[in-house]
């Protein structure tokens, strides 16, 4: 009789560590334990503490062990980009990436899921990243406590994986439709917003359901203030899930947590959102034979991974997918290369007799048929590059009919219209900084009466900028104007706020006003000019 497999699933919260261990059988997936240990602080020591008291209650840690992590600063970023080989997912995918997060992949342990649209030459990618310092933490803390995991995945992945666990008319009613699922964990007070499809997640967020005492939430009779916190949160979210996949909806909502706190949530925000939420069902049952408790949602979805037989991965693993493969090539060359080397010693050679030399013909015909091989190889790879060109996506201009000296040419062009761009941005002058020293540097007395703003010569890519004011000043007690307009003029000069982009600043005549009151003041023009870039 066939033993039923087991593995384990370990979920790194913020506030506790959650442990699930699962026999997958002919039925399905049946519980054997299940441990929650909360983390007292959030040192190090603590994590690591806590994590080995829950493996502590299973006796012997499953050879499958599976860690899930749920730290906020994991990114996820699901985005459309044109077509490219399977070849070049990885690079394109690093590339295209850096326009949708706020880090460079160099400085993340990143990964992804391609979804392809040959219809339309287009592919989804579901991009899922962490900083390296943060997963090496995580890495240390499970070294620590003697834990070598099989994977190591996101909190949204496993969330959205737990949509493969219920009935299979449940699975086949929500197929290639936009499901949200949220994970509420009521002793942190926070809850994970995950909008998935067919296992894949497109959109997730963190969300701290804490309240401000003076808040409008804690004014709701009859509904758990955190309750409110969480409607606005799902509103803001799917709104902007809306807004960044057009035509997308998330029709249904599933709530997983404690169910006796969060089950009257249910029918409240479906009334709210005008939408089903309902609290979900996790397919595992426990020894009595009933259903496993919700709040174990993502340590489930992690077991589910091993049931599933082509199940969603987005591992977070150390080094992109085609470094190990590019080691394994260049250790193999190079230990050719060595091998080589030796064959070409002198010492070699004198040792080489008659009788070897009908080893060295069949030798040198085995490397002519490598040779050979090599070669349809390199033939194969320029029909399928021929045949990536062919297929790939027009991007307009008539980019496509143009021959390569006529690419050349333009690139040249565009290279130095963008050098045009980078000198403008560089000594570009920002009225409103101007204005707003200006208006420290006012002393009383002193006004404005206009002001002129003049920039010349952009099109050759070296601007020059001016700028002129014209002004009045009245003292009617000390009558010292012309002191306070030179003073005026120095302290603009010496202020760097408002000297910044000019290189010269001159003080124009001063002109003797009088008033119908027999009363006169002075009028003064300051006049600045910008340096032409280099």
């Amino acid at each position: 009789m066939k033993q039923a497999l087991t593995s384990a699933a370990l979920v790194l919260r913020s506030k506790s560590v959650d442990l699930l261990e699962v026999q997958a059988g002919r039925k399905g997936l049946s519980l054997s334990r299940a441990v929650s240990v909360p983390i007292p602080d959030h040192g190090d020591a603590q994590v690591v503490g806590a994590i080995k008291t829950a493996l502590s209650q299973l006796g012997q840690v499953p050879e499958r062990l599976g860690v899930c992590v749920s730290a906020q600063e994991i990114l996820l970023r699901s985005f459309l980009m044109p077509l490219v080989p399977k070849s070049e997912w990885e690079d394109s995918i690093r590339f295209e990436a850096r326009k949708y997060i706020p880090f460079k992949t160099e400085d993340l342990t990143w990964n992804f899921h391609v979804i392809e649209d040959r219809a339309h030459k287009q592919m989804r990618v579901t991009f899922l990243g962490l900083r390296t310092q943060t997963f090496s933490r995580i890495r240390q803390w499970l070294v620590e406590a003697g834990v070598t995991p099989a994977f190591l995945e996101a909190q949204s992945v496993s969330l959205a994986r737990v949509m493969a666990g219920p009935s299979a008319n449940a699975r086949a009613s929500l197929a290639g439709q936009f499901v949200g699922l949220v994970d509420v964990d009521l002793a942190a007070n926070a809850a994970h917003i995950v909008v998935a499809k067919d296992q894949v997640p497109y959109f997730a967020r963190d969300v701290n359901l804490s309240l401000d005492p003076e808040g409008p939430g804690v004014a709701s009779p009859g509904i758990d203030p955190r309750a409110k916190v969480l409607l606005g949160e799902l509103r803001l979210s799917l709104d902007f899930f809306s807004r960044e996949t057009p035509g997308a909806v998330a029709g249904h909502l599933f709530l997983y947590g404690e169910e006796a706190a969060i089950g009257p949530w249910a029918s409240w925000l479906a009334e709210q959102l005008r939408c089903s939420v309902s609290v979900g069902a996790l397919d595992v049952l426990d020894q009595r034979g009933h259903g496993l408790s919700a709040p174990f949602a993502c340590a489930v979805g992690l077991a589910l991974r091993a049931r599933e037989p082509h199940p969603v991965t987005l591992d977070l693993r150390e080094g992109a997918a085609g470094a190990g493969r590019t080691s394994e090539r260049l250790a193999t060359v190079q230990g050719l290369m060595q091998q080589l080397q030796t064959l070409r010693e002198p010492a070699f050679l004198e040792g080489v007799g008659r009788a070897a030399r009908a080893q060295a013909v069949l030798a040198a015909i085995a490397v002519a048929a490598l040779g050979m091989l090599g070669y349809q190889r390199i033939a194969h790879a320029k029909a399928e590059y021929l045949k990536a060109a062919q297929t790939a996506p027009d991007v307009g201009w008539g980019l496509r009919q143009k021959g390569r000296a006529e690419l050349d040419a333009l690139q040249q062009q565009l290279q130095q219209r963008l050098e045009r761009l980078r000198a403008l941005t560089e000594h570009r002058l920002i009225v409103t900084e101007k204005l707003d020293a200006l208006t420290r540097r006012l002393p009383d007395g002193v006004w404005l009466d206009g002001l002129v703003f003049q920039r010349r010569g952009e099109a050759a890519g070296a601007p020059q900028t001016s700028l002129r004011l014209m002004g009045g000043c009245f003292q009617p007690e000390q009558r010292n104007e012309l002191e306070v307009i030179g003073r005026l003029a120095s302290n603009l000069k010496e202020d760097p706020a408002f000297f910044k982009g000019f290189h010269a600043g001159q003080l124009g005549e001063i002109t003797i006003r009088e008033t119908d009151k027999q009363t006169t003041y002075r009028t003064f023009t300051l006049t600045y000019n910008s340096e032409s870039p280099r």
